[in-house]
């Protein structure tokens, strides 16, 4: 077999969710290491994405001819070809060089006028995942470019997106922000238990407050598919709802386990204030520094975000019933940081 011969059928493979071929899809993996001095730009594409997507990890020799060339492949890359590299870089956890992080980014930005919803979600949940941070130039063409895709965008794509531009500390514009919660709205019924939570904790991050519209309509789907939340969704959801001091239904409240959400509330504490979490001291909730992880949905998948140190509960951050003020054990250097909801305002209060 040729190298595009291998790489269409291990991308009709991957496109039709053949995970239970992947003895095949492992030896066409192998044949694709010997292969790649005869590959091109789709080739490389077909052939990465659908080893993300099958769950086949390439040989070592197949990934370092794949960043030897990448500068040069993603010159002819369109949109769609960006994103599904990325994202297949990223499900692999393949280590970028610097300039090949470099060649990424400038790529993205040159095609991102034309990416499609799904090609737009999933090159920024890419970057999350592979510590990349848009410039300022990326960044306004991913608002500008998903602002006028906004009416295109399904409940998946919405939540994902919102996601990870709170993981990046990116700074949603305002258009954006409008036409995100007009469609947010009209596709409410048929966001799913992670999409929801995606959307609060995204929120919560971004430190924004919904119109009352799209609060009204995000908690009666969550009251709606609340059966389908696991203790640890409601957890997030929770918390998220707290922050923004939006009224936690009773019916979801009484869900609430407190092993899980103690437990839980560590790990979205790093995701949401991971300043907070830095700066608290003297607690005895507060565990020796070490390097953590913490998985959030996102793309379909887990996403792995990196914390410094492990965090604290909620509980060392917030008085009962008062979810905008901090504890004593909060720095005042911190008390800066962290502001309050802003009472009938859309946003909250930002450093």
């Amino acid at each position: 077999m040729e190298g595009r011969d291998i790489s269409m059928v291990l991308g009709a493979l991957a496109s039709l969710d053949m995970k239970g071929c992947k003895e095949l899809a492992v030896q066409l993996s192998e044949r694709a290491t010997s292969m790649t001095s005869k590959f091109v730009a789709s080739d490389w594409v077909d052939t990465t994405w659908a080893q993300a997507k099958l769950g086949v990890q390439p040989d070592p020799a197949y990934v370092n001819a794949l960043k030897a060339n990448l500068a040069e492949m993603v010159q002819g890359f369109r949109a769609a070809e960006m994103a599904k590299m990325t994202w297949a870089l990223s499900a692999l956890k393949v280590d970028l060089t610097p300039r090949c992080s470099a060649v990424l980014m400038r790529r993205a930005a040159q095609t991102i006028s034309s990416a499609e919803p799904d090609d737009i979600a999933r090159l920024m949940t890419a970057f999350v995942s592979l510590e990349l941070t848009p410039d300022e130039r990326l960044r306004e063409e991913v608002m500008r470019r998903a602002t006028s895709k906004m009416h295109q965008f399904p409940p998946s794509c919405l939540a994902s997106l919102i996601w990870a531009i709170a993981s990046l500390n990116a700074e949603p514009s305002l258009h954006f922000l409008q036409a995100f919660y007009k469609q947010a709205v009209e596709m409410q019924p048929y966001f799913t238990p992670p999409e929801l939570c995606q959307l609060f904790l995204a929120f919560a991050k971004l430190r924004l407050m919904p119109d009352q519209s799209l609060v009204s309509a995000l908690v009666a789907q969550i009251v709606t598919m609340l059966a389908s939340f696991t203790q640890q969704q409601t957890a997030d959801v929770i918390w998220a709802m707290t922050a923004l001091k939006v009224p936690v239904p009773q019916e979801v409240a009484s869900r609430q386990s407190k092993d899980a959400t103690k437990t839980r509330l560590k790990a979205v504490t790093h995701f949401c204030f991971p300043a907070v979490a830095k700066d608290l001291r003297g607690s005895s909730e507060v565990h020796a520094a070490r390097p953590c992880k913490h998985d959030f949905p996102g793309a379909g998948q887990d996403k792995v975000l990196h914390g410094g140190t492990t965090a604290v509960s909620l509980s060392t951050l917030f008085r009962p019933g008062n979810p905008g003020r901090p504890q004593a054990t909060v720095t005042n250097a911190t008390r800066l940081r962290f502001s309050r909801v802003q009472t009938g305002g859309s946003t909250l209060g930002r450093d």
